[in-house]
């Protein structure tokens, strides 16, 4: 990797403590290619908070250090020591899988309030709680870079929830946010309505799955979609909404023109929403990926009667992205991974139902 050092990449290489010690030796006695440091990656090395010191050392020479991803390491909360000397045209800060508790987060928070050039930050799988959240949420309010933020599996809870849309109120730069997986209820859900039913609003994906919030959350959600002008992806997946949850969403979808994507995988539905969805999908133009997958009470015929509805949505939708990238649809990145896919699991289930009854 010495021959080209604009971009180190020595994540998952056993490195250690004493390897990033000679790893930043090296690159600090290389005086003329230190300038031209765009991105360095180092995660899952077991570094420890004795690699902090050495990482203290050499950021301060990387002024254009623009990526710097330290996912799953064992920094813990010496990572306040390390957003201090961050190069200020950082862009995207990855912290993902380092046991960072609320002390940790709220040195991130504070200083990334200062770092103009940030636009991702990744807290995922962390110990973050309700302390955290509110720092984050205060930071949020005062940041115009930022358009990435991941919470991901911590633990925020309801009131970190809260404290998190308070600042996306007063936000005007983040589109991606993803709580998935932080023990966020109805109360939680209530909490966050507000920021998709701002005219304000700015997020365009928003992922809230592997939660515990019912249809009380639901209903409010889809309520925030009647006036949302900005959401494209909202996954609400493996959240027990059930099939009065998934109607409120159907109700939302034949107003709202904005969403592409909605996932309601593994929310207990069963047949008591399918008349629900159909129909909604018969108003709506714009909607081309629909998550069904998972629901077992959920019959597969009346899923594909759903899929038929938006097949044409699709459609459209494919032939628009292929006029403006002037390109096949095929080779579009997005639908290599989105509805496509979905259709052609769906009718793999039709089939094999329609095989089992021919037996």
């Amino acid at each position: 990797f010495f021959s080209q050092m604009e971009r180190i990449q020595q994540s998952y290489e056993g490195l250690g403590d004493e390897g990033l010690q000679r790893l930043c030796t090296v690159i600090s006695d290389d005086k003329q290619k230190l300038p031209r440091i765009v991105e360095l990656d180092i995660g899952g090395n077991e570094l420890t908070k004795a690699a902090v010191g050495h990482l203290v050392t050499l950021l301060p020479k990387l002024e254009n250090l623009e990526e710097l991803d330290l996912r799953d390491n064992k920094i813990r909360d010496a990572v306040g020591d390390l957003v201090n000397v961050l190069p200020m045209r950082l862009q995207r800060l990855d912290l993902n899988g380092n046991y960072i508790k609320d002390y940790g987060v709220q040195c991130v928070a504070y200083t990334f309030r200062k770092l103009k050039s940030l636009t991702e930050l990744e807290l995922t799988e962390n110990q973050i709680k309700v302390g955290g959240a509110i720092a984050l949420g205060q930071a949020l309010k005062s940041t115009s870079s930022l358009t990435r933020i991941s919470v991901a599996y911590n633990c925020l809870g309801d009131d970190g929830a809260a404290a998190i849309a308070q600042g996306l109120l007063k936000n005007r730069s983040v589109q991606s946010l993803d709580m998935s997986d932080n023990a966020i209820s109805d109360e939680g859900c209530i909490a966050l309505s507000p920021v998709l039913a701002s005219r304000s609003c700015t997020l365009t994906y928003l992922n809230i799955s592997v939660n515990k919030f019912g249809v009380a959350g639901a209903e409010q959600l889809a309520k925030a979609l009647n006036s949302n002008k900005s959401l494209k992806e909202l996954d609400v997946g493996c959240n027990p909404i059930g099939s009065s949850g998934a109607i409120n969403f159907a109700a939302a979808l034949k107003r709202n023109r904005t969403l592409l994507t909605l996932d309601l995988s593994t929310t207990e539905l069963d047949n008591g929403c399918a008349a629900a969805l159909e129909d909604a999908m018969a108003h709506n133009s714009t909607l081309t990926d629909l998550g069904l997958m998972c629901n077992d009470n959920f019959d597969i015929e009346a899923m594909e009667t759903i899929f038929e509805k938006f097949r044409k949505n699709r459609e459209v939708y494919e032939a628009r992205l292929a006029q403006q990238a002037q390109t096949s649809p095929s080779q579009v990145p997005w639908l290599k991974v989105g509805g496509t896919v979905l259709l052609v699991v769906a009718a793999l289930a039709v089939a094999l139902s329609a095989a089992k009854r021919r037996k």
